[in-house]
């Protein structure tokens, strides 16, 4: 089984800068590409900073920080990019953004690249339709902060080839992940499945005017014992991926019963606000940074 040493990372945001990070720290060369070129660079030098401070905190001690650099490349389109062993789609959760993406890198880089989406809410069976070969498509979803949560979901298409999932396993593994794999399809995985219920839940009560944020992560944290919660759970998230979720989800449920919780987010998303990754969501993060 040919292991994966070179992953091409289409999305330079929150997740895929973590995940080229993940990659450098465990010897395999990551190449950022996102819809510009400024992006990918501030990601370049989010990862190298990101890889110091987890040298200094003791999460990655052994690194060698400065090898690690040498696995972290920032590209401004696929014509620079000759080969790559896996090609990882995390861009924003629009299908038809989405679309086009795997539809280029399929075309792009033909079998044996296996072409994976890292989609929060769009199961498989909903992209592989754009994939040139969808017998090496799958997905392979992070959960942020990913040196921290480590587990991945996998879940095949309908075509999906076994071989691929084992290679995705192993490539986990060799990124210091759990992976996770799940033959049924099913919106948001497991983790997530359950997150959306709590984080739902926790907009619902400050819709209705029972508490505020502040008063319900108190209550949750002190009864439960957890550090945080629903509210700094989703600024750590980020507030435009719950928001985006919660309108995916319109497909599939009520869109009237999560119209008043949309709204809840928007405003903030709407300003920039959005979490940790911003400084500034439903609290304020500015000195953490």
């Amino acid at each position: 089984m040919n292991s994966i040493k070179d992953v091409l990372i289409v999305g330079a945001g929150w997740t895929g800068r973590q995940i080229a990070a993940q990659c450098a720290a465990h010897g395999v060369r990551a190449i950022l590409l996102d819809q510009s070129i400024s992006v990918s660079r501030d990601a370049l030098e989010w990862a190298k900073q990101h890889l110091q401070a987890r040298k200094e905190e003791g999460t990655w001690p052994q690194i060698d920080v400065a090898s690690c650099e040498g696995h972290l490349v920032a590209v401004e389109s696929l014509s620079e990019v000759d080969h790559c062993d896996l090609v990882l789609e995390t861009v924003v959760e629009q299908p038809s953004i989405k679309r086009r993406v795997l539809k280029e890198v399929s075309q792009k880089f033909p079998s044996p690249t296996i072409v994976v989406s890292n989609s929060s809410y769009f199961v498989p069976s909903m992209l592989v339709k754009f994939v040139e070969g969808p017998e090496r498509f799958a997905h392979l979803h992070f959960h942020v902060p990913i040196w921290l949560s480590t587990v991945v979901d996998i879940v095949p298409g309908p075509t999906t080839e076994p071989s691929i999932l084992d290679r995705l396993a192993d490539f986990a593994r060799t990124i210091g992940q759990t992976p996770i794999l799940e033959m049924q399809e099913n919106p948001g995985y497991i983790f997530n499945w359950l997150l959306q219920a709590w984080l739902k839940a926790a907009l619902e009560l400050v819709d209705r005017g029972v508490a505020t944020p502040e008063q319900i992560d108190e209550v949750w944290t002190k009864v439960s014992g957890m550090k945080a919660g629903p509210f700094m759970t989703m600024d750590h998230i980020g507030l435009d991926v719950i928001h985006q979720v919660l309108c995916n989800a319109r497909w599939s449920q009520d869109g009237s019963k999560l119209d008043p919780i949309i709204d809840i987010l928007s405003p903030k998303v709407d300003a920039g606000e959005v979490g940790t990754k911003s400084g500034k969501g439903f609290y304020d993060h500015r000195s953490d940074r």
